[in-house]
């Protein structure tokens, strides 16, 4: 048996909502235990009418659009690209890849 936890973010009811319930009654037929965090309260309703499923629903996820955060937080992760990519191929591993051609 596997013990399993979904995340589910705020969705209208739609293909998604379909399908993590879809997937959710596949894992508890195979007698999986599933475990949902959902902010969304449609999907949350839909949950607690599956037998044997715990729902978690009592969190909060701020939706805050802030443009400079957005900003910030994606030239952080353009960033660690860069860094990765140096740590990766110092001049020294260049030249070597070069000279060995």
């Amino acid at each position: 048996m596997i013990k399993t936890i979904q995340i589910v973010g705020n969705a209208r009811y739609g293909g998604a909502t379909n399908l993590m319930l879809k997937w959710c009654e596949y894992l508890l037929e195979r007698g999986h235990t599933v475990d949902v965090l959902s902010t969304d309260k449609t999907m949350v309703s839909e949950l607690r009418k599956l037998p044997d499923i715990q729902v978690f629903d009592s969190i909060f996820i701020p939706r805050e659009i802030d443009p400079l955060l957005i900003y910030v937080l994606f030239f952080r992760f353009i960033s660690c690209f860069f860094v990765i990519g140096m740590m990766l191929f110092t001049p020294t591993q260049r030249r070597r890849d070069f000279s060995a051609e």
